[in-house]
This record gives structure tokens, C-alpha cells and sequence, in this order.
């Protein structure tokens, strides 16, 4: 069993990079993959609590938001060797979402919640946070008694048409891609189901995307259902993708969804491993 898809706190995780490694070993993953959103942050750590364990493949990634009219997409940038690029790229994906959580923070302040940035940078231990989410907002927010709980925040004031809520400003998708291949990646288009784009669109997209550079697609997700892996694995191997799968897991924030098993629907086989094994040949 493996997990290709999972966010710690470098970026809106609750779990730090050493602990994931922690819980894959006990829960008996034979593969990792770390991807935080925008930030490769958490991958010197992840890579040096794996070694202690040489039975555990530990994948380096993260996971990149697009500008695609139309669609929701995320890219996962997966097996990632030289995680320089990604540092100086992700100075640019930051400056992004900072001016994204200046605008949320000012729309809640007139919506009458009093929450600062500064505030919403401050880890529990006094460090500061690289990346600011909305996971982040709404546990302040639930903090400050503002609403009772998490889904409530995003139900009621960040999800997408909700009053706080702002689209970030993302790169382009086929630059994103492209630079992925450049720099010895693999890249992987990361939970299809939340593309918001019917069968027939989200086919032609990949038809697209391949011509990009794509490899890969996220069979494997705890929001899709058997019905939905089928159907993407299908895609997948029509249009000469490989598969790959992982919970999407943050720890508390989202606690109905756990490390290699998702919502309880997930049990991503080890043969997805095959490309990355072959790329260590």
C-alpha cells in the first residue's frame, strides 16, 4: 500500500514532515510522497527521517496550483531529484498567496472578524509559517469562536462563492508543466474529480495537458469513488498516463481523512510504484 499525496507543516498540514514519516512506517505504506502546496520547504526533513527507515520509498514532491480558464487544476510534481528550481519558483508562488490571504484577512475584518496576517503566521511554537492557507484561517477562526467548527469556516466564509473567498493567482498551466519536465520531474495531474470539468472536457484537457508534458494522473484519490478510479484509470491508459494515488491527507485539519487510507476508501496498489522505480535504475 502506498500514498502519493500528503501535506505537512510546510505547508497546511498539521503533521510535521518526520511525523508522516512516522505514521507511514506504522501503518505499513511501503511508499511516501510529500507535496506540499506551492512549497518544497519540508523535503530535507522528510528525506532525513526516511533514512532511518530503508524499507519506506520516500517520494519528494509538491503540489503546484494552475491558471487554467475553466478548471480547477492542481499539477503534482513528483520524484523531484534537485529541489533548487522549485525554491527559487516558489519566492514567486509566495509573493502569490500573500497578496491572496492580504485580501481574504481584509474581507473578513469587514465582515466583523477580527484576524490579522501576523496573527495567521504565527505557528503555536512562536515560529513563523511559510505558507498561510485557508485551513489556517478557518482554525483561527474556530480559535476565536467565530464559528464552531472547520467545515463551518469554509461553508460559510472561504469556500469558492462564499464572502471571503479570493482566487489566487497561479502560473500558467502548460509553463507549470513544462518546467516540471525541465527540472527531472514527474508531473501528475492531482485529483481529477475536483477539476469541475465534465468526461468528455476533462479528456480533452488531458489530451492537451499530455502534449505539455504530462505523465501522470491521480487515479487514486479519497474524494473519488470506485466508480470514478475505473473511469480515470481508463483515461489514464488510453491516453498513455501512468497512474498514481494518494489521500490527500493534512492530519487534524481534515480528520476524515487518513494517512494511505483517505476516507476509508483507499488502497492504492504498489505496482504505481513502477515508473519511479524505473527512474532509479
Amino acid at each position: 500500500m502506498i500514498d502519493l499525496h500528503c501535506h505537512s507543516t510546510a505547508s497546511d498540514g498539521t503533521d510535521s514532515p518526520t511525523k508522516i514519516i512516522e505514521k507511514a512506517r506504522k501503518i505499513g505504506l511501503n511508499a511516501i510522497a510529500l507535496t506540499d502546496h506551492d512549497v518544497v520547504d519540508g523535503l530535507a526533513e522528510f528525506q532525513t527521517a526516511a533514512a532511518n527507515h530503508p524499507d519506506l520509498l520516500a517520494i519528494s514532491g509538491t503540489e503546484l496550483a494552475v491558471e487554467c480558464p475553466g478548471a480547477s487544476i492542481e499539477i503534482l510534481a513528483l520524484d523531484i531529484k534537485d529541489t533548487e528550481p522549485f525554491h527559487q519558483r516558489q519566492k514567486k508562488l509566495l509573493n502569490f498567496r500573500d497578496e491572496v490571504l492580504k485580501e481574504r484577512v481584509s474581507l473578513l475584518n469587514k465582515l466583523g472578524l477580527e484576524i490579522t496576517t501576523e496573527e495567521l503566521y504565527l505557528k503555536d511554537d512562536g515560529s513563523k509559517r511559510t505558507v498561510v492557507g485557508r485551513p489556517h484561517i478557518a482554525a483561527l477562526m474556530l480559535k476565536k469562536g467565530y464559528v464552531s467548527s472547520i467545515q463551518e469556516a469554509f461553508d460559510k466564509y472561504l469556500r469558492r462563492g462564499a464572502p471571503a473567498y479570493v482566487q489566487k493567482k497561479n502560473p500558467p498551466l502548460r509553463e507549470t508543466i513544462e518546467f516540471i519536465v525541465e527540472h527531472n520531474a514527474i508531473p501528475s495531474l492531482a485529483h481529477p474529480i475536483h477539476t469541475r470539468l465534465s468526461d468528455d472536457d476533462l479528456f480533452e484537457l488531458l489530451k492537451k495537458m499530455k502534449n505539455y508534458g504530462l505523465q501522470a494522473m491521480e487515479c487514486y484519490h479519497s474524494d473519488q469513488t470506485a466508480a470514478d478510479t475505473q473511469k480515470y484509470l481508463q483515461m489514464a491508459k488510453y491516453l498513455g498516463l501512468f497512474s498514481t494515488g494518494g489521500s490527500d491527507y493534512h492530519g487534524s485539519i481534515h480528520p476524515d481523512i487518513e494517512l494511505g487510507k483517505g476516507k476509508g476508501n483507499l488502497s492504492i496498489p504498489d505496482y504505481l510504484l513502477e515508473p519511479f522505480l524505473e527512474r532509479r535504475k
